[in-house]
């Protein structure tokens, strides 16, 4: 049962994967975990039927944040984004009862199943990691924008070295004595770490430094158990091997050396536009501190925001569906109350491990996996991928077995039917994914034959993609969007003006959408009452071009000609449109003084 467990649910987070989608990797591994989990909590419920179970306060910690996440859900905006974010929770709560419990009846070979099974995975992440970083390099050159286009297995190259750093403990955790740096686990391991490196995640980077200074520290404190003389000389010579080969790289290579130095971090692009998000999310928090706005649903009521600030948000339409910092996005969803029981399920592993005796060198390993899974969250966002809860899950259930204080023994009377609810949540788990995972594959076909304008077909596949735990495409656009724009441009305006309103009551801060609700009104000489609509979209993107010339156009007719060329003066930049706008203003604005 061990080893089933192990395996299927690597090969899941490492291997899965189906092209027809938008995004291969993400719906894919929610919905195969799920039945991948559903079928060993089943089997787990038939072994363990009747059998008392030992509860810790981090069994409680893990249901309560899944509970919170659905509660949450009454008062955000769109049900389902809320839904789908909150059964994301469920996995990790499958995954970490089910790790216990396979820990609970694991023999002693364990730990070095795990790690065999973990290095297998390493080897073959590696390898297809490295067959394209090559291929890349030879076609484009090695550089931080080649990087952008590695999307092998998750999609993103700060994903793929996220995984591989998570893997380091796992890899090392049954080590026993290092005899030597002349093996395969050494040259994995360093194969491993320079992977890391070439991938060129800052992020990444901290949690890697973080791992290998508390291994270090660990190993120098413990050095008459772990350093032979033979592994001291072979230490040396090898570090100044590493030493004089990363001098000469970084000395021939500028972009690697400013993206190690932690000072040009701060005032990169990137750092400027998280920065700018974390402040937009406190100010978020700020209004709703205790409950916050439902799980899902951050990245919904960002824009209401503002974007000023972001130049890519404001003039390339690029949406932010992630804080980039998941104790904020916890905070800013679940309110106060998550954010607690989130940063438990964090703070009590560790004190398990702090706290007990026993095996040092794999109580190291289990923290510094939890640790590293904790900087990575605090810039990035694994909690949204399902292969990162599945290995936090891992982590958390071998933390519980270091435990020095018994728990509270739960009657085996109440272990089966906790383990059949688990079950029927992952069987919603299912459900829901198969109706999300059809919209997510019609989707991609809408995208294409919007491209060449087939507005009928737009119109059916978006029908077709829409239902209750599907409305929204992965870059927050309601699918009603579509579906709207098809009918506008098929004349039929009735249909159109239905259409985006559905939209606007999926995703209220939507400018585009906004825009094109006033849009219709303008075709209809409802100028007036376009006006207000405009405002909150140019309220929402000072930027938006297309909002300031409707706003001036609604004023120009309605004579009011000094807001119009008010709202000229607004628009960005230079163009010919622009400029012949304002000359008919000008021209109306002299015909009416005589």
């Amino acid at each position: 049962m061990q080893r089933s467990y192990i395996v299927i649910l690597l090969v899941i987070a490492a291997v899965l994967q189906d092209p027809r989608l938008l995004d291969p990797f993400h719906h894919s591994r929610f919905v195969f975990s799920s039945v991948a989990l559903l079928v060993f909590t089943v089997v787990f419920a038939r072994n363990y039927r009747g059998k008392d179970m030992e509860v810790q306060a981090l069994d409680l910690a893990i249901p309560a944040f899944m509970v919170w996440n659905f509660v949450s859900i009454t008062w955000g905006i769109n049900f389902s984004e809320a839904i789908f974010a909150s059964q994301k929770w469920v996995v990790l709560t499958a995954g970490y009862f089910g790790g216990r419990l396979v820990i609970r009846s694991a023999d002693e070979h364990f730990y070095r199943d795990l790690s065999k099974y973990s290095m297998w995975t390493t080897v073959f992440v590696l390898a297809i990691t490295w067959w394209n970083l090559v291929q890349l390099s030879v076609e484009q050159g090695y550089g931080n924008e080649t990087l952008y286009d590695l999307k092998v297995l998750f999609g993103h190259r700060s994903l793929t070295a996220a995984f591989l750093v998570l893997l380091l403990p796992l890899n090392l955790i049954s080590l026993s004595k290092i005899k030597t740096l002349i093996a395969p686990l050494p040259f994995l391991i360093g194969l491993q770490i320079l992977t890391i490196l070439l991938l060129q995640s800052r992020t990444v980077y901290l949690a890697l430094f973080a791992g290998l200074a508390i291994t270090l520290v660990y190993l120098v404190r413990n050095r008459e158990k772990w350093w032979e003389r033979k592994l001291v000389n072979q230490s040396m010579v090898m570090g100044i091997l590493l030493v004089v080969l990363a001098g000469a790289y970084l000395s021939a290579n500028e972009q690697v050396r400013e993206r190690l130095n932690p000072v040009n971090y701060f005032t990169s692009q990137t750092a400027t536009e998280r920065r700018l998000i974390w402040i937009k999310t406190r100010e978020m928090i700020s209004e709703r501190p205790l409950l916050g706005y439902g799980s899902g649903n951050w990245k919904l009521e960002l824009p209401g925001y503002g974007t000023e600030g972001s130049y890519r948000m404001q003039d390339q339409a690029v949406v932010f569906t992630r804080v980039h910092n998941d104790f904020l996005e916890v905070w800013a969803e679940l309110g106060f109350i998550g954010l607690l029981i989130y940063m438990l399920i964090f703070l009590l592993p560790l004190y398990y491990l702090y706290r007990s005796d026993g095996e040092p060198w794999k109580r190291l390993m289990i923290g510094t996996g939890i640790i590293s899974f904790v900087i990575i969250s605090l810039i990035d966002f694994p909690k949204e991928r399902t292969e990162f809860l599945w290995l936090l899950s891992l982590y958390l259930a071998m933390s519980t077995s270091f435990v020095k204080e018994p728990g509270r023994h739960l009657p085996g009377a109440l272990t089966t039917p906790l383990l059949v609810a688990l079950s029927l949540a992952l069987c919603f788990n299912i459900y829901t994914g198969w109706f999300r995972y059809q919209g997510e594959l019609r989707t991609k076909k809408l995208f294409h034959v919007r491209k060449v304008e087939n507005w009928h077909q737009v119109v059916q596949l978006a029908e077709q993609a829409s239902n209750p735990w599907y409305r929204l495409d992965p870059s927050t656009v309601p699918l009603e969007f579509y579906k709207g724009i098809a009918h506008y441009n098929l004349g039929e305006i009735d249909r159109a003006r239905e259409a985006f309103n559905i939209a606007r009551s999926y995703h209220p801060y939507n400018f585009h959408v906004i825009n094109n609700q006033a849009t219709i009104l303008i075709q209809e000489k409802k100028y007036r009452e376009a006006i207000p609509l405009l405002e909150e979209a140019v309220r929402i993107n000072d930027r938006f071009t297309d909002a300031l010339f409707n706003l001036a156009y609604c004023y120009f007719h309605l004579e009011e000609y000094e807001q119009a060329l008010s709202v000229i003066e607004e628009i960005p930049g230079k163009s010919k449109k622009k400029e012949a706008y304002r000359k008919q203003i000008l021209e109306a604005m002299d015909e009416a003084d005589r």
